[in-house]
């Protein structure tokens, strides 16, 4: 039939980093955004003891936020995280390859582990730096609770009231976590990945 033409069609490779990025970003965004959202609570707090004099941990700082706007306060700023993830995720997916391709190692068999890690942890910097707006806006949404409405209202206040420098801010010690964090979490899919064809594994 034609439906089942259109969907067994593979999608080419760039359609499906284009898609396959941010999707799969924000759907592991959605499921950890809750313990996002307590970290930066406990973070910015100015009162860790609470009145009983207890030192408050991650679950009784989630059982204050439903309390205090049911269970979507977990999942506060789900908007601008979830933005985040579509820009910053299929960035770096999609510059990945590139990257991989001027290391000479783009369907390499067996890629030095050092250049899996290198190519992961230059896609992970660049696209960090350049979606760091994003990251501010979404940090500032968590942390001040009916001061902005939506995404774009944030960006607005934030240029306009403290400069477009503001957006940036924070942007070095950003970039260097996500080189890290991609480095280790693309680097070893990659070398995971290419042994276990090269074994016949998958």
């Amino acid at each position: 039939s034609t439906w089942g033409n259109i969907l067994s069609t593979p999608l080419n490779k760039m359609d499906s980093r284009l898609l396959a990025g941010p999707i799969s970003s924000c759907m592991a965004d959605f499921c950890a955004l809750p313990f996002d959202v307590i970290k930066v609570r406990m973070q910015v707090e100015q009162n860790a003891i609470s009145p009983e004099g207890i030192r408050r941990g991650i679950s009784q700082h989630a059982v204050e936020l439903v309390q205090q706007g049911g269970p979507k306060a977990l999942w506060r700023g789900l908007g601008p995280s979830q933005f985040r993830q579509l820009t910053y995720g299929g960035l770096r997916m999609n510059i990945w390859h590139p990257i991989r391709r001027s290391l000479g190692i783009e369907g390499a068999i067996d890629p030095p582990i050092g250049l899996s890690i290198l190519a992961g942890g230059a896609a992970g910097a660049i696209s960090s730096a350049v979606c760091t707006p994003a990251d501010v806006v979404k940090i500032r949404i968590q942390a001040n609770t009916g001061v902005y409405r939506n995404v774009y209202h944030a960006l607005v206040s934030i240029v306009t009231q403290e400069g477009i420098t503001k957006l940036y801010r924070g942007a070095y010690p950003t970039s260097v976590r996500a080189a890290f964090v991609a480095a280790a979490e693309l680097g070893s899919y990659d070398v995971v990945k290419t042994r276990c064809i090269s074994r016949g594994i998958i």
